[in-house]
């Protein structure tokens, strides 16, 4: 289905709506002129901004920690009061991190987990039953390429992609009983501002790293989301971004150990090139 019919006059719920791909994907998918956008982060200002730029569409936005159970359930519950239905959910929150593993606290491990993990499970489950009911909807979960394959030097943040990634996909099996749709989407590296609010760990240059992560084929956030929206209406069920992304992709299907050398010299590379003396 054409991404104008797909998304007309639906009830859309889209966390970490202030910025990066969240944002991206409100901006774009208001271009499809559905019935409502609801607008989800944990920083309030942020979504007002983008409340304020979207024009012609009714929405609602809300200040919700996605890792909060009771929280989301009352997100949820409200939404659900006020609209009847939600047709999509695309839960985007999320954040990244970088540095060698042995520097990762176990804060930080539950911290990225219970955002990364958690705030997907939340969403996810609560849509679900809502959709049960309905008998009808479509459940987007943003995970990344570093859920696909390995991602050296970033794992923590793989570990939660991966399992984004084995979630979704096992959803959308059980989901199909009920006509209810389930994708999720693996991008590589994208311009938003995840990389200046990463966590890096370990004694990493934050400033070069960036540089050095956006010299490599980085694509715009609203590039991303318009190829997301595209594999969204297309009920795809895994949704690659870049032409490169698919290409590691299938490499790494086809011969897991194909990609090993090119980890390791990517290893190698980040801690003679981003790490501090």
């Amino acid at each position: 289905m054409k991404a104008n019919n797909y998304f007309k006059n639906k009830v859309i719920l889209i966390t970490g709506a202030g910025s990066g791909i969240g944002k991206a994907l409100c901006e774009e998918i208001v271009e499809f002129t559905p019935k409502k956008l609801i607008l989800i982060d944990i920083d309030e200002g942020s979504i007002k901004k983008v409340q304020k730029s979207i024009i012609g569409v009714d929405s609602n936005l809300y200040k919700v920690d996605v890792a909060s159970e009771k929280s989301m359930e009352a997100l949820f519950t409200n939404v659900i009061e006020k609209n009847r239905k939600i047709d999509i959910v695309i839960n985007s929150a999320g954040i990244t991190a970088g540095g060698e593993y042995q520097d990762y606290t176990f804060n930080f491990w539950n911290k990225i987990i219970a955002i990364n993990l958690w705030g997907i499970i939340y969403g996810s489950t609560l849509a679900y039953r809502q959709m049960i009911i309905q008998k009808y909807g479509h459940i987007v979960n943003i995970a990344s390429l570093g859920g696909l394959i390995p991602e050296p030097m970033a794992s923590a943040y793989a570990t939660t992609k991966h399992a984004v990634v084995g979630l979704t996909t096992t959803l959308r099996e059980e989901a199909h009983a009920y006509g209810i749709k389930v994708s999720v989407v693996c991008p590589g590296v994208v311009d938003t501002p995840i990389i200046d609010k990463a966590t890096y760990v370990g004694n990493v240059d934050k400033e070069k790293l960036k540089k050095g992560v956006l010299e490599h084929g980085v694509i715009s956030a609203n590039k991303c989301a318009q190829r997301i929206i595209k594999g969204i209406s297309k009920n795809k069920g895994i949704i690659l971004v870049k032409s490169s992304d698919k290409i590691f992709w299938k490499l790494h299907r086809f011969s897991p150990g194909l990609l090993s050398p090119i980890n390791r010299l990517i290893a190698k590379y980040f801690r003679d090139n981003f790490q501090k003396d």
